[in-house]
């Protein structure tokens, strides 16, 4: 575990806050928000690819749109099909 990560807990600091870990938060199966990630590498209505500090995150679903998109904050709406982190997979 790196220095950043250990002060982090020892001071009971979240890791997103601290690190810049990618947070994805999940509600249902309309609405996905990412917060701390790099960059947008695909978009389409059926295929929505993002860059992170801990790989590229991968959102599978039907009529996908981004209503907000900022550099902190990306929320993601449509019928969520499927979700995966492909860990190690880093792109700026």
């Amino acid at each position: 575990m790196g220095i950043k990560k250990q002060w982090a807990r020892a001071l009971e600091i979240p890791l997103d806050l601290a690190c810049k870990e990618p947070l994805f938060t999940l509600t249902g199966q309309s609405r996905a928000v990412i917060e701390n990630y790099r960059t947008l590498l695909e978009y389409t209505d059926e295929r929505i690819l993002v860059s992170t500090v801990k790989g590229r995150l991968l959102i599978c679903g039907k009529k996908l749109y981004i209503p907000c998109y900022t550099p902190v904050e990306l929320e993601i709406e449509g019928r969520i099909e499927k979700v995966v982190l492909e860990a190690g997979q880093k792109y700026l």
